[in-house]
């Protein structure tokens, strides 16, 4: 079966993803979209925080990569996935901890649904008893796309017969 895309990030700027919404408080949030170690997304580190992704075409998720490079702010530790179709249909499907550390932490989602939306929410930061700001540098977001997903179904069921090869018609 094929496995997820390591080589296409459904969340970068570069293939049509964006930013449809963010936290009022968040600052340069179509930053998130960008592999930049010197821009990021910035929010005060009292208040939640959260992102509304259109991914560049719908995707069964695999793996979620979030970036933190700011050395003197806060930064992710605890936060939710919610995937949809539509903007408005997102629904919670994951929740994650992050280290605290500076670079690329990963975290996988199991049997994600198709999604062209997909919503970080923050729920609280590493690092308020020390700064101000918190910030996040990079969501990528790694998975099958419709075809492939398709593809995988086809060769796992039904479209096999019992010999593993093809049936006809």
């Amino acid at each position: 079966p094929p496995s997820a895309r390591e080589d296409l990030n459904y969340a970068a700027l570069s293939s049509g993803s964006v930013v449809l919404d963010s936290s009022p408080s968040t600052k340069n949030a179509l930053s998130i979209l960008q592999p930049s170690k010197d821009k990021y997304a910035i929010s005060p580190c009292s208040t939640s925080s959260y992102f509304t992704v259109g991914l560049s075409e719908s995707v069964s998720p695999s793996r979620i990569v979030l970036a933190s490079w700011e050395k003197y702010s806060g930064s992710i530790a605890n936060f939710t996935v919610s995937l949809g179709e539509a903007p408005n249909t997102v629904k919670p499907f994951a929740q994650f901890e992050a280290e605290q550390t500076l670079g690329i932490q990963s975290f996988n989602l199991t049997s994600a649904p198709l999604s062209r939306y997909l919503r970080l929410s923050v729920l609280s930061w590493h690092g308020t008893s020390l700064e101000h700001y918190c910030t996040l540098s990079e969501l990528r977001v790694y998975g099958l796309s419709v075809s492939e997903v398709m593809k995988r179904e086809w060769e796992e069921g039904k479209g096999r017969d019992k010999e593993g090869g093809y049936r006809e018609g």
